[in-house]
């Protein structure tokens, strides 16, 4: 979502800054059956076929792949409005990722067959997934550049620094962002290990630019917090 000042929602947007014209989310929503997933169930895996495509109504799903040793990679975290599995609309016959609820979650699913006619009917809607999936390959490709080139504090500020502007609320001085990630599940998105991420996030609320709990993480600073970038 977008915020202003106050922290209300200006705008639906989607995983990646690019708005969603409201009349085609709901469109699409009104057209899609809802289903529900438990914590940690498994909404597709590696090898399933790609027949669905996703939009977030409540709850928190992650996207990752497994490394050849076994290791879990985070590649996108979606949250409420966001749509995933849209490149099965592409060709994609088989999922070369696993979507997983990280808490209770409900989606609108269409199938392909009805996401065809909905095109048909409104040649927004393929402009719609097509700057979808354009957006999704340059965030991909500016990902990659910082797995590459930046240590592991400049991702792990990256990721806080990016969770605050996109769900983040401005309360007085602060940002507050109304959920937070665990040490592990940080460490799986930027590609470091939990003891990295325990030392960084310790250090950084001992020098009063955040504080975190279980549920909340509040940026203090976030004008200092964005210098770790540059």
């Amino acid at each position: 979502m977008v915020l202003n000042r106050r922290g209300t929602k200006l705008q639906s947007i989607n995983d990646f800054g690019q708005v969603v014209p409201e009349e085609l989310l709901q469109t699409l929503k009104q057209r899609a059956n809802i289903q529900e997933f438990s914590k940690r169930k498994m909404i597709y895996q590696v090898g399933d076929r790609a027949g669905e495509i996703y939009i977030v109504k409540e709850g928190v799903v992650k996207r990752g792949i497994f490394s050849e040793k076994g290791r879990i990679l985070l590649r996108d975290i979606y949250f409420e409005g966001h749509i995933f599995g849209e490149a099965a609309l592409y060709g994609r016959t088989v999922r070369n990722s696993f979507a997983q609820a990280r808490g209770k979650v409900k989606l609108y699913v269409l199938g392909l067959e009805k996401v065809r006619e909905l095109i048909k009917e409104d040649e927004r809607m393929a402009f719609l997934f097509g700057n979808l999936v354009s957006a999704k390959l340059d965030s991909s490709e500016e990902r990659l550049s910082v797995l590459v080139f930046k240590g592991a504090e400049h991702r792990i500020v990256n990721f806080l620094y990016n969770l605050a502007i996109q769900r983040g609320k401005q309360e007085g001085h602060d940002i507050e962002v109304p959920y937070f990630f665990t040490h592990e599940e940080i460490a799986q998105f930027t590609d470091t290990s939990r003891q990295i991420v325990t030392k960084i996030l310790n250090r950084l609320r001992r020098d009063k630019l955040i504080s975190f709990d279980r549920k909340v993480l509040t940026i203090h600073k976030m004008t200092e917090l964005e210098r770790y970038l540059h």
